[in-house]
């Protein structure tokens, strides 16, 4: 009796209405039907047989891509926007905290001091950094295998952790894990929604998307440490408790809203669930570990940490670029992404990428990404110690100047987002006006001087407000370059080869400013000094600033300060404008898309 009333049921939410008059029963069933946003008709049935049909789910895709088309096609466009801009919301909030973790940081090292802390922090920040870039590729498998909202809520717990973690350490080895939980939990997240984007947007619309969910960095820079002055006005702790009660009732509602339509396409018979697998609990892990590609993941990992952790380490000064522990790890790093590349194609059960994935045109998205982090770091690595030594600027001051470049490439992106939503062309803006614009404004800065008062310091911003601006237009093309010349399948794991790129450009770019500077500063330091101070060199180059500001402006030793930087400064910004030029054929190979085709089925932003 119960499977006939469950048919009867069945057949009342999907059959063509009747022109009979309808039982009581039916009408109030078909009440209840209207009220959580149901119109189903005869012809969602059908389509939903034929895979190319656009009102029915794609049947030959991930399980995760399955329920995103399923959300779409049951849902208006009043959600759309409004999960847009509860994701606009996340962005926020996500931003806000990490100038307030930043500055608690602070506190929290001081409150944690002991005789080991040092290093033990030292470590496990380089470790941060590495594993917050590598956990990506399991993140976007889980989001293909599992789904959007449960990939989601998964790091959304991370993330909390270590925020709990956080506020509750009482020494340093305890706060460092805690911080590793903060630091990857944030870093997914933030992918996370990226991905969620391109769920939820058409692509002719999705750079303006792209760039305006990241606008609240604009307002977050700066409110973040007038909050964090408010919340820790007792304690430094709260910086991290207040967040732990925010935190959730923020993001796990963008959860609720996926599962929710979720299940208003199960209801409708738009989404179905999988049929239990009958596997024993041995099979189901052994099946997860081959669709999880487990083998390949840590041999990648393997290989991105070696790649990583040594360029890291050079950065923070624990290893030089010359010594055996900086190239082996490199060699061995090499050799497993060989051992990588051999196992996708001859073990691995769940390929990374679809066949014929990496065409041209994405390869050339990726060497983009790399080549403009890599030029990026030859000329900022240094950029705080110079506005202060050299351009003769307070610390205030000199942290504004730092926040030159990410504010200019958040208006940048946005002014492309439009250009791309009125034309309907990204390759010609990218090739023609931001990556020239770019190197325009690098070189202008090559000859920029410090020692010529305030007008230096303003040519020194215009340039770099130039530089901002047409880089946003060169991160947030290739962001939606990538999207559009894949498959929708393949939208998660190629933002992560793309942030990928990103990480392994930026610690390129570190070690060859340092070497850079190495090989400059020092040297030009020696030889502008008078004959009576040159053995104050290496306590002038190793004191940074702080050493160098000591002698008063016009003096003959901060002349030879002033040299030395001017020297190093010049050589950067030539070898920064040389790297980024090479990004002109990698942008030239892209396929000159016009964004009119639809890439996702449903309703779309």
């Amino acid at each position: 009796m119960r499977r006939v009333w469950s048919i009867n049921i069945r057949n009342l939410l999907v059959s063509t209405p009747s022109k009979s008059k309808p039982s009581e029963s039916t009408v109030e069933l078909n009440s209840w039907y209207h009220r959580v946003g149901q119109n189903e008709s005869q012809s969602n049935v059908e389509g939903e047989r034929n895979g190319n049909d656009e009102d029915a789910i794609t049947p030959d895709v991930s399980q995760g891509v399955q329920k995103a088309e399923a959300i779409a096609l049951v849902w208006n466009k009043k959600s759309a926007y409004g999960t847009y801009a509860w994701i606009f919301i996340c962005m926020f909030m996500l931003g806000l905290h990490v100038p307030i973790s930043a500055q608690a940081n602070g506190y929290a090292s001081h409150y944690n001091e002991h005789e080991s802390s040092e290093k033990t922090r030292m470590t496990l920040e380089i470790m941060q950094k590495v594993l917050g870039t590598v956990l990506k590729l399991p993140a976007a498998r889980l989001l293909n295998v599992w789904g959007r909202a449960e990939g989601f809520l998964v790091f959304v717990g991370i993330y909390l952790i270590g925020i709990i973690i956080l506020a509750a350490c009482n020494n340093a080895t305890v706060w460092a894990v805690g911080y590793s939980f903060y630091v990857v939990g944030q870093s997914v997240l933030w992918f996370i929604l990226f991905v969620f984007i391109t769920d939820i947007t058409e692509v002719q619309h999705r750079a303006l998307a792209m760039a305006f969910i990241q606008s609240p960095l604009l307002c977050t820079t700066f409110t973040g440490p007038m909050v964090n002055e408010s919340l820790t006005s007792n304690h430094w702790r709260w910086a991290y408790w207040a967040f732990a009660i925010i935190m959730p009732v923020v993001l796990c509602p963008l959860a609720g809203i996926f599962r929710y339509y979720q299940w208003v396409a199960e209801v409708r018979g738009v989404y179905k669930r999988p049929a239990p697998s009958g596997r024993s609990p041995a099979q189901s892990i052994i099946y997860h570990m081959q669709k999880f590609d487990l083998v390949g993941n840590i041999i990648l990992k393997a290989a991105f940490v070696l790649f990583l952790l040594p360029l890291t380490m050079d950065t923070y000064g624990e290893i030089m670029y010359d010594s055996p522990m900086f190239i082996v790890p490199l060699a061995v790093g090499g050799f497993l992404l060989g051992l990588y590349g051999l196992w996708q194609r001859y073990g691995a059960r769940d390929e990374l990428l679809n066949t014929g994935a990496l065409k041209p045109a994405i390869i050339g998205c990726f060497a983009l990404a790399f080549i403009q982090q890599i030029s990026f770091y030859c000329w900022d690595m240094y950029n705080f110690e110079a506005s202060i030594a050299y351009y003769k600027l307070s610390l205030k001051p000199s942290s504004y100047v730092m926040q030159i470049y990410n504010l200019g490439s958040r208006v940048g992106g946005m002014l492309f987002g439009f250009a791309v939503f009125f034309t309907r062309r990204f390759k010609p803006i990218c090739l023609y006006i931001g990556l020239p614009l770019m190197i325009l404004g690098l070189g202008l800065m090559i000859n920029v001087r410090g020692t010529g008062g305030s007008s230096d310091v303003g040519y020194r911003v215009g340039y770099q407000i130039l530089v901002g601006l047409a880089a946003g237009t060169v991160v947030v093309g290739s962001q939606l370059a990538v999207t559009v010349f894949v498959e929708r399948d393949s939208i998660p794991i190629m933002l992560f080869l793309l942030q990928m790129c990103n990480g392994l450009g930026g610690g390129i770019g570190l070690i060859v400013s340092r070497a850079i500077y190495k090989s400059t500063f020092p040297s030009a330091l020696g030889d502008a000094l008078p004959a009576g101070n040159k053995t104050i060199s290496e306590s002038l180059y190793q004191g940074g600033y702080t050493v160098q500001n000591s002698f008063p402006a016009g003096s003959e030793i901060r002349g030879a300060i002033d040299m030395a930087w001017e020297v190093y400064l010049q050589r950067a910004y030539i070898i920064a404008t040389a790297v980024l030029a090479a990004g002109i054929p990698a942008v030239a190979i892209w396929k000159n898309v016009y964004l009119n085709q639809k890439q996702n089925k449903g309703v779309m932003i």
